[in-house]
């Protein structure tokens, strides 16, 4: 909130400073006179009123000075001949000469430099502030500081995979890059080569984002997250700047995890992008940073150790560029958990709650079927607040049914169509 603010304050500041500038640039002019041009007839006629003392005549103009001492000045009309003039004026007794224009003092000479020079200065000013607060709203609040920085270093709880239940399958997938996180020089005597991307998909709510983390602190590492959509800007090139810095954020703390959640919305199928540069530049700086180009093939073992996580639950759409060995080298598979699974999962939240005696997970676990981890945690907690509200001192195996029975009405609810149900399937 702070860079927020002095942002704005700059902004302020900058758009005082050019209004400034012009009101100043305004203000001699404002205050300049304009000397009004009469007729040259009216030369004439004052002159045959006896109203003037003196004419001075000049190339294209003619300054009368009245007996009155009031002066103003009258267009001279060359065709009429200087001659013609002066033998009108001397009828009426008026004397008259040559206007010339007066030398500048050095002073009057600095000050007419100095107006020249700042109108043309103030323009340029105006402009090159325009400019720099045009450049600083393009980049946000945060264009002092490193991308990496806005990417948050998740504290380790040092729970690791003791905490994951219910997909044993991608468990034993990714203990390999555990091992690989923890002990690369084992990797590296045998020429085996640690995977560079590990691709998550599943169904949302299976648990793509707590595993990442879970490989981090199971390997004891460095943990960096984002979402894809943080990649996604307006103006081009601002995308690929983040992918440059997040990487170099997590070569600095090798070894170190990178995990990008729903990447899928920075690396569609090209063909699928409808010309749109900025996510193309960006899953372009993302293949570059995942081919690992400042690293030589034979020193592979002494480059900075990054493992890249993504998660995604639309993999069809994604890049085949991306998917290919070499970059995420696999594709582990986080599904539904099957029953035993969900039992396994409600033990692990149940263990948060107090239990009544005798409370039957095996009964919840079949009741629940379909349902992912983030169901399962959010059953327990909804039998939790049952429980609350029927002021009962545990949650007892009725609650945790109801709140099944909930969860369920919840999710026929989301296959309405207007005010009208979808027919399911028998």
């Amino acid at each position: 909130m702070a860079t927020t603010a002095t942002f704005s304050r700059l902004v302020r500041r900058c758009t005082r400073y050019a209004l400034g500038g012009l009101a100043a640039l305004a203000a001699p002019l404002a205050r300049c006179e304009e000397r009004k041009e009469e007729p040259f007839s009216k030369i004439l006629d004052d002159a045959a009123a006896g109203k003037v003392q003196a004419v001075r005549v000049g190339a294209d103009r003619c300054e009368i000075t009245l007996k009155s001492g009031r002066s103003y000045d009258a267009k001279h009309v060359p065709w009429l001949g200087t001659d013609w003039l002066a033998t009108r004026l001397r009828e009426h007794g008026v004397r008259f000469g040559a206007l010339t224009v007066p030398e500048l003092t050095r002073d009057e000479k600095r000050r007419a430099v100095a107006k020249g020079l700042f109108a043309v200065l103030a323009p340029v000013a105006y402009l090159y502030f325009a400019y720099r607060i045009l450049m600083k709203a393009s980049r946000g609040p945060h264009q002092d500081e490193s991308v990496a920085n806005q990417y948050e270093r998740k504290k380790q709880r040092k729970r690791g995979f003791a905490g994951v239940a219910g997909v044993d399958k991608a468990l034993r997938e990714l203990r390999e890059v555990v091992a690989c996180l923890r002990d690369p020089a084992a990797f590296a005597r045998i020429g085996a080569r640690c995977p560079r991307g590990i691709l998550l998909t599943g169904p949302s709510g299976t648990g793509k984002t707590l595993l990442a983390r879970c490989v981090a602190e199971e390997a004891d590492c460095e943990f960096l997250s984002c979402s894809g959509s943080a990649f996604v800007e307006l103006f081009v090139g601002r995308g690929s700047a983040r992918v440059r810095n997040l990487f170099a954020k997590a070569r600095s703390l090798a070894p170190c995890v990178v995990f990008i959640d729903e990447i899928d919305a920075i690396a569609k199928a090209r063909g699928m992008l409808s010309h749109n540069d900025e996510r193309e530049q960006t899953l372009n700086q993302i293949l570059c940073e995942l081919d690992g180009f400042e690293a030589k093939d034979d020193d592979a073992a002494a480059a900075p150790l990054v493992v890249l996580l993504a998660a995604t639950n639309r993999p069809e759409i994604l890049d085949d560029a991306l998917v290919r060995p070499g970059r995420l080298d696999r594709c582990v598979v986080v599904p539904l958990p099957d029953e035993a699974g969900r039992r396994e999962i409600l033990k692990v939240h149940a263990a948060r709650v107090r239990l009544a005696p005798g409370v039957s997970l095996d009964r919840v676990a079949a009741r629940a079927d379909g349902f992912s981890g983030a169901d399962l945690a959010n059953v327990v907690n909804e039998g939790a607040l049952l429980a609350v509200r029927g002021s009962a001192d545990a949650v007892t195996t009725e609650h945790l049914l109801d709140a099944v029975a909930k969860a369920q009405e919840a999710k026929r609810a989301t296959r309405r169509r207007g005010f009208e149900l979808v027919p399911e399937a028998d």
